[in-house]
């Protein structure tokens, strides 16, 4: 196993990996927060659409329910019979049409004839269960009430249909004009059909539309607070309230209003949370297999990596630290591929046949400088003792040559005493040759000859004198440069053998070598 870090540095298959482990980290967060801000209010804006059609449904029916009994009131006002009987109340048509069967073959709890001047000429309720009549005055008030428009007709085809509260619960109400059979009379009333919202009428628009539905009239003295909180809020009958309860239900209240828009009961739709609960299995799903396909990319991914990456470049590590190891001419990376992976260990192939050539040419100019080294010594060597000699030589002669001049300088001085001593004869010859006269004249010619010798002899002298002189300047000068060439050649041979040294230690000249060379080049200059 590969640990993480080599010498403090990230391996690339942990660096993949971390990558990898980047590019899913963020990947998931952004499919959990498009699931959270995008799936899920989807799914709950489609509930709440749905719901609201759920609760239009009920709405339907309570509609549907109203228009049946328009419907009736309509067959029952647009009847010759109805208009004699709203004329003259006549016994024959109360006997043979206002008795208890007709609510129950009309499935009405309510009804009642009104004239034009908004007078009850017949009217009763009726009660199913117990086949009596029942006594409802605020019933009859509501509908006597004008400004609820129970007659308000504009038109013989025009009707009224609405929630009216009684003392017995919820009624819903329907009336239509009173005229002849072929409607071409004048109006002579009203015909009012109406139908307690029961629990059997709630359970039968339930059962046809398929809801869970409660409701209450509003004087009902259990109405829970939360159908009080919410539908006791709205003023029209398609009003609708829509409120999720907890995750698995939701409700939709409604309140069924009166013509003047004051609540007459209070509905509440209960509906399942199916649309939502659908959207979070789908969105969990969908989020699960997204993991699931995120993971197995990623371990695809680092797989494939590993083995079409970093596995080779891992046994390209092993084999250059064995290369590098065995320092084996004979070996090379064994990689047979064609891509960017080959290409490199081409490379690196071609590097080390480079390497190799430099190593063997180097290898090459170190046996030929060490031959030139050891010829070079040996030239240093024998510069050394021919370049001694030569200066022990040199300075033998001058010796010599100071001895020799030393001797030439003592015999020069007894020369000039000797034509100094002439001279001085010479001129004491020249005295006695006066005073002899004429026997001396021939006499005073050759002292003056001997003092005109002795006068060349004393200018030659000094002339050789002054040679000497600057002969042993010249000889003393001449040791002194013999010695220091004897000097200077030692530094050389000094300087030589510190090269040689360093070309055996196959190093660059050091530079005090270079520097003990510079003087030693430039004194020899100097002395050559």
């Amino acid at each position: 196993m590969f640990t993480a870090c080599y010498g403090g540095i990230m391996r690339i298959r942990s660096q993949i990996s971390l990558l990898l482990l980047c590019l899913a980290v963020p990947f998931l967060c952004m499919k959990w927060l498009a699931y959270s801000a995008v799936l899920l209010p989807a799914f709950d804006q489609l509930e709440n659409e749905q719901a609201e059609k759920d609760v239009e449904r009920f709405l339907d029916a309570i509609e549907n329910e109203l228009q049946i009994l328009s419907k009736r009131a309509n067959d029952w006002g647009a009847w010759d019979d109805t208009y004699k009987f709203a004329t003259d109340r006549n016994e024959t048509f109360q006997q043979a049409n206002l008795v208890d069967q007709t609510f129950t073959n009309t499935d009405t709890d309510f009804l009642c004839f009104l004239n034009t001047q908004n007078e009850v000429i017949w009217g009763k309720c009726f009660d199913h269960k117990s086949g009596t009549y029942l006594e409802v005055p605020d019933l009859f008030s509501f509908v006597l009430n004008p400004v609820n428009g129970l007659q308000r007709f504009r038109t013989i085809d025009d009707d009224f249909t609405g929630v009216a509260l009684t003392s017995r619960g919820a009624m819903l109400l329907a009336s239509r004009p009173i005229t002849t059979t072929d409607r071409k009379s004048l109006v002579r009333g009203a015909v009012v059909f109406g139908r307690y919202l029961s629990f059997d009428c709630i359970a039968a628009i339930a059962d046809r539309t398929h809801l869970q539905i409660d409701h209450w009239p509003k004087n009902a003295g259990s109405i829970p607070d939360d159908v009080r909180q919410n539908a006791g809020r709205l003023h029209g009958f398609r009003e609708k309230i829509i409120v999720p309860v907890d995750n698995e239900r939701l409700c939709g209240y409604v309140a069924l209003t009166d013509p003047r828009g004051t609540p007459a009961a209070f509905a509440r739709v209960t509906m399942d949370r199916t649309v939502s609960q659908l959207g979070k299995r789908a969105g969990l799903t969908a989020t699960c297999f997204s993991l699931g396909a995120g993971l197995l990319l990623v371990l695809v991914l680092f797989f494939v990596l590993r083995n079409w990456i970093t596995g080779p470049l891992q046994q390209l590590s092993s084999q250059i630290a064995a290369i590098s190891t065995q320092s084996a001419p004979e070996l090379y990376l064994k990689v047979e591929r064609k891509d960017e992976i080959g290409m490199l260990a081409e490379g690196f192939n071609a590097l080390l046949d480079q390497l190799r050539n430099d190593h063997k040419i180097r290898e090459e100019i170190l046996r030929s400088s060490k031959t030139a080294s050891l010829s070079l010594e040996t030239k240093i060597q024998k510069f050394s003792v021919d370049g001694s000699n030569v200066a022990a030589i040199a300075q033998q002669t001058m010796t010599a040559i100071e001895e020799v001049t030393a001797v030439i300088a003592r015999e020069l001085s007894i020369v000039s005493e000797i034509a100094a001593q002439t001279h001085l004869l010479a001129l004491n010859a020249g005295i006695e040759a006066a005073r002899a006269g004429d026997a001396g004249r021939g006499f005073a010619v050759v002292a003056n000859q001997i003092k005109h010798l002795a006068s060349q002899s004393g200018n030659a002298a000094s002339r050789v004198g002054t040679g000497i002189s600057d002969a042993t300047t010249a000889v003393r000068h001449g040791r002194e440069a013999s010695d220091k060439t004897a000097q200077v050649i030692d530094q050389f041979v000094v300087a030589g053998r510190e090269f040689m040294q360093t070309l055996s230690q196959n190093k660059p000249p050091a530079p005090a070598a270079e520097e003990a060379a510079q003087p030693v080049n430039k004194n020899l200059m100097m002395a050559l």
